[in-house]
């Protein structure tokens, strides 16, 4: 399936990526410098640029009011989404300012609920959402998390160190915070609502 990559301006998540020819690659604001001094194609550059503080002068800008009820972000994904792209990685967009990093994961609630698909890099973790699906992985060793947003049923953990079967898990209590991989395939599912796994 071809991707989007939206690429904007926290430098502690700003991380290099492969792409192929059919993805799509945007970036949001100031993430415009960092794909220009990594030499990554730009499709699009959108934002109102008051982080890049000025506005680049190239063709497939989409320049934004700064006042306005959306992030910059945000407006990337309903771009790429336009353009018929339903799985986005977005790297630079979380770990500086907090309230953007919530709003990210609350934008990201909204999609994921529409069947986009969103994995969000942040410094030294990767964030997925899964909204009525099954997420699958292996790893060796290391930490992973799984939050409820909103209410969460039919939630089962497998071949973790702390399982569950069948459960339910509320956005009020993070029982699933530090769970461990064993070297296993680790299998996370829901039947009602969304789940937000961080390893």
């Amino acid at each position: 399936m071809k991707k989007c990559y939206i690429v904007g301006a926290c430098d502690e998540s700003q991380k290099e990526f492969e792409y192929d020819q059919s993805d799509l690659i945007i970036a949001s604001d100031g993430g415009y410098d960092f794909l220009r001094k990594n030499t990554y194609r730009i499709d699009f550059s959108i934002g109102d640029f008051d982080s890049l503080k000025y506005v680049p002068e190239e063709e497939n800008i989409v320049q934004l009011n700064p006042i306005k009820d959306i992030s910059d972000t945000h407006a990337c994904i309903d771009f790429a989404i336009k353009q018929g792209y339903f799985d986005i990685e977005i790297f630079g967009c979380i770990g500086g300012r907090i309230d953007h990093s919530i709003a990210l994961i609350q934008d990201a609630y909204q999609y994921v609920k529409k069947g986009i698909k969103i994995k969000i890099h942040a410094k030294t973790q990767v964030i997925v959402f899964i909204y009525n699906d099954k997420f699958e992985m292996k790893k060796e060793s290391g930490y992973i998390s799984v939050f409820a947003l909103g209410q969460a049923k039919g939630v089962s953990i497998r071949n973790l160190k702390y399982e569950l079967n069948n459960s339910s898990l509320s956005d009020s209590f993070p029982l699933g915070l530090s769970n461990e991989f064993i070297n296993e395939n680790a299998i996370i599912e829901v039947s009602n609502g969304c789940l937000m796994i961080v390893y």
